[in-house]
């Protein structure tokens, strides 16, 4: 295994949160992985496990589950299946219920429309969607009326804090909430969250982009201007080919010159 991720880290551009799916046997695979050597994968998606272990055997497996430390996360599927994997499970279940620690988040879904093969699909997305949904951060209208950028700051250190690595925080997530001030009239809120943003990220156009619309709204036109031409620079820097995104730019640059010269 560790020749595997050796090279999968060494040939794409990888982060240290993955995840293992096992559907069946694959499942009963998971599980084990799980409880031997829990460091090897963040999340665990087990789709329909086989039922090969005894209940002794599951009760022995399951008490070791709560010595995990760093978060784990689990999603477990049943579909329509046979009374032995329907009772395979309800243990499995009860002894999560009775080891898991606080680090440890997990969830169960009875899939009972679907067969044993046709659930794995829906299995893997309702799994992804719970098994990521740390990740899915939207701004809230109140935080944007009421608060600044601390909070957000806060919640993406947190989530590297719990998962051993630095997650930063997603690009569109920031433009998002300085828009959301800026509608609001919150200015000065709206340029603090934007030079975060370009603090954190020099060498990123959409986020010099970002700072140079809000420039431009505030009627701060020199400023805009070059922030767009900085954006232009940096795109093509980073080997943006997109014309419609050159034209934008340069479309802009215009536009406030054109206020510039009024």
């Amino acid at each position: 295994m560790t020749e595997v991720f050796t090279y999968i880290d060494s040939h794409y551009s990888t982060l240290p949160n993955r995840t293992l799916i096992g559907h069946s046997n694959g499942g009963v695979f998971s599980l084990h992985t799980l409880l031997s050597n829990p460091d090897l994968f963040t999340n665990y998606l087990v789709i329909s496990p086989a039922p090969w272990w005894g209940d002794a055997e599951i009760d022995s497996n399951f008490a070791s589950i709560k010595e995990l430390t760093l978060a784990k996360n689990l999603f477990i599927t049943l579909a329509s299946e046979p009374g032995r994997y329907y009772a395979h499970m309800m243990r499995i279940l009860a002894n999560l219920k009775s080891h898991a620690p606080n680090s440890f988040q997990w969830q169960y879904q009875h899939l009972a429309e679907h067969t044993h093969e046709s659930s794995v699909y829906p299995a893997i997305y309702a799994g992804l969607t719970y098994l990521f949904n740390d990740f899915k951060y939207s701004p809230s209208e109140e935080l944007a009326k009421y608060g600044d950028v601390s909070p957000i700051i806060d919640y993406y250190e947190g989530l590297s804090k719990k998962y051993g690595y630095t997650v930063d925080i997603p690009h569109s997530v920031l433009a998002q909430f300085s828009s959301q001030q800026l509608e609001l009239g919150r200015n000065e809120q709206a340029f603090e969250t934007l030079n975060y943003f370009v603090k954190h990220n020099p060498k990123v156009a959409y986020a010099h982009q970002s700072l140079a619309f809000a420039y431009m709204r505030a009627g701060q036109y020199l400023k805009a201007k070059e922030g767009f031409s900085h954006a232009l620079t940096l795109y093509k820097k980073n080997g943006g080919t997109d014309y419609t995104v050159v034209d934008f730019l340069n479309n802009m640059i215009s536009d406030a010159n054109t206020k510039l010269m009024h």
